[in-house]
């Protein structure tokens, strides 16, 4: 029959294995300044993008549900801006993450919403049908220059995130022409 004490010790040892398997779950050991910068990343999307909705608050303590939380207000009915904007806010956090620390791996919770509001944005843009690319246009934004044929050469995405917004994730795309293939990069 286990004494006392070693039936401590092992309640002791199997405590620590299991909080170590949480750990393991959650991404690692809690890091606040990770968190902080990847909360930076969605409020800064909120606070600069034009279509964006209006920021509320951001913190860093966690809760059981989140590592951190950064909060705003959207309309309920969106246009394909502010839909686009929602997008860049929701990989904001992973965008910033990945810039400071070379990963992410905070961005599960926001992954789904992005997600979701991918499909939302795809489905509007198929249901209007003919001619219309949505995001893939010749030159200019879709919403101002519908495209009734289809392009000879299409911009996918530049080479610099600073320069060309929600693809800050992506890394060495370039310009590409239908016909001349990939081009170099800007500089």
């Amino acid at each position: 029959m286990p004494d006392q004490k070693t039936a401590m010790k092992r309640h002791q040892r199997q405590r620590r294995q299991f909080m170590a398997g949480m750990e393991a779950a959650r991404g690692g050991v809690y890091n606040t300044a990770r968190v902080a910068i990847h909360e930076l990343g969605h409020s800064a999307i909120l606070w600069f993008h034009e279509a964006a909705g209006a920021f509320e608050e951001v913190t860093v303590v966690p809760t059981a549900q989140y590592d951190g939380l950064t909060t705003s207000t959207w309309k309920v009915q969106k246009t394909r801006a502010e839909m686009r904007a929602s997008i860049a806010t929701d990989l904001g956090g992973r965008c910033a993450e990945e810039y400071f620390f070379g990963e992410s791996i905070g961005h599960v919770s926001d992954e789904s919403e992005w997600k979701k509001m991918a499909m939302k944005v795809g489905v509007e843009l198929l249901q209007q049908g003919g001619g219309e690319f949505g995001l893939l246009q010749v030159g200019g934004d879709p919403e101002l220059q519908p495209v009734p044929e289809p392009p000879k050469s299409v911009t996918v995405v530049g080479d610099n995130p600073r320069e060309e917004g929600p693809n800050c994730c992506r890394k060495g795309w370039r310009m590409v022409d239908a016909k001349a293939g990939p081009s170099e990069p800007k500089k």
